[in-house]
């Protein structure tokens, strides 16, 4: 077993120390083994993100929006945030959408956590948020969000259509239309 198969254990079984030890002869494969690290729950698994961070000083968008995605399936909201206040000195060039896209991506199982990254957010990333958003919200009769988004300047233009569309059949087929 070489060591990124140790490391990689080490991140899964939550072995600190081990971590740190093999982490040194590691840069070539850190891009990995920070997404790795971000998606593993708990202290021990923010400790090794925030490790991993130390060791870089750039990391290609994909590999850390994936990081993002997998710390946001943690539910663990002070690692997401971290994440979020970190991106813009680790990824050069950081689309307005970033924010929005994480955003969305939480709309499913973690709703706090969506609310926490509109709350952090511009006007203009809110503005970059995907249309499509308000839609699904409206599908699950959620006003808050949806609501929050308007407020920021979500540009809901793309979708609007399909929100009157929906509400337009709902009350057609006799349902009450229940926001």
């Amino acid at each position: 077993m070489d060591n990124y198969d140790k490391a990689a254990l080490a991140i899964r079984d939550g072995e600190l120390e081990t971590f740190k030890t093999l982490l040194p002869d590691l840069q070539d494969k850190a891009e990995s083994l920070f997404i790795q690290a971000a998606g593993r729950p708990g202290t021990i698994g923010r400790k090794m993100t925030m490790l991993m961070l130390d060791k870089h000083h750039t990391l290609p968008l994909a590999s850390y929006r994936l990081a993002c995605k997998k710390a946001i399936d943690t539910g663990d909201t002070v690692r997401v945030d971290f994440l979020l206040d970190q991106a813009p000195a680790y990824v050069g060039k950081l689309p307005l959408g970033f924010y929005g896209e994480l955003a969305y991506y939480a709309y499913s199982y973690h709703e706090n956590i969506t609310n926490q990254i509109i709350d952090r957010c511009t006007p203009e990333q809110v503005e970059q948020f995907p249309a499509k958003f308000l839609h699904n919200a409206i599908l699950r009769s959620d006003l808050t969000t949806p609501w929050k988004l308007v407020q920021k300047g979500i540009n809901g233009d793309k979708c609007i259509v399909d929100i009157i569309d929906f509400c337009a059949r709902t009350r057609k087929e006799g349902n009450p239309i229940t926001l």
